[in-house]
């Protein structure tokens, strides 16, 4: 099973709708990958911004190597010792990708 291409971007709409649709380009058109269901809660618009910017991120990536990847940066951690260059390194990427959004 695949998803919708990306890029996915958000949509607001007049009755306070907040949709989120794959980008057309040229003549295509957006097409709508989900919408709001209640247009008066506020979290919506939160919501589709982090769907979305999760979304783009991962374009061209396996999610599901991320945790993998996560776990290879840290044996190479513990591995080379902590001081060194490649070890800070790898520090960062990991500290950066927990960093809450």
């Amino acid at each position: 099973m695949s998803h919708t291409t990306e890029p996915w971007d958000i949509v607001h709409e007049q009755d306070g709708c907040v949709l989120i649709v794959q980008k057309g380009y040229g003549e295509e058109a957006s097409v709508e990958v989900a919408r709001c269901m209640h247009p008066r809660r506020l979290n919506h618009d939160a919501n589709a911004t982090r769907i979305v910017s999760c979304i783009n991120g991962c374009a061209g990536l396996n999610p599901a190597a991320f945790r993998e990847c996560m776990e290879t940066l840290q044996f190479v951690v513990d591995t080379i010792g902590e001081t060194s260059d490649i070890a800070k390194v790898c520090q960062q990427a990991i500290a950066h990708a927990q960093k809450p959004t």
